[in-house]
């Protein structure tokens, strides 16, 4: 998902560049498109993203003819408002990791640390933007096939 991240200069124009990786900063009618497209068509390229640069780079991925298998990873692959609603029927297979909130803010922290953040920047931007952007995501995705939870160990547990 993170070469549909829409472009810095867009994000500024739009007041939004604080909030990069919200829904609403992504090109997800795109997105969408792009995952339409994987049922029909044997070879796509696709725009990934230059974490170091902080761009997407497009066609920097190609799905090619011999692909059995896509996995389709991102945040909000199971919200259920529209244009992201339009995915979920999409995929043959619907997964979700259940992490603990506490857990995650810790990974977000961490990786904001890792690329050169300060202590109280980079828990600034954890919870000043990712960590809503988590809780978006709980209230509003549905339901998967299958739910991941970590722990110990990683159990599966079927929503039916």
């Amino acid at each position: 998902m993170d070469g549909f991240h829409l472009k810095n200069e867009q994000l500024e124009h739009m007041g939004l560049l604080h909030r990069k990786g919200a829904p609403e900063t992504f090109d997800s009618e795109g997105f969408v498109d792009l995952v339409r497209r994987l049922r029909n068509e044997h070879v796509i390229s696709y725009p990934t993203f230059d974490r170091e640069a902080d761009k997407t780079v497009p066609d920097g991925g190609l799905i090619g003819e011999d692909t059995k298998i896509v996995l389709v990873e991102g945040n909000y692959l199971l919200v259920s408002s529209p244009p992201w609603a339009a995915l979920a029927p999409l995929f043959d297979l619907k997964v979700r990791l259940q992490v603990n909130l506490d857990e995650i803010e810790a990974r977000l922290i961490s990786r904001w640390l890792d690329h050169g953040l300060g202590p109280h920047e980079a828990r600034s931007r954890a919870l000043g933007n990712d960590m809503q952007n988590v809780h978006f995501v709980e209230e509003n995705s549905r339901a998967p096939d299958f739910m991941l939870s970590t722990g110990k160990n990683i159990r599966c547990i079927d929503t039916d």
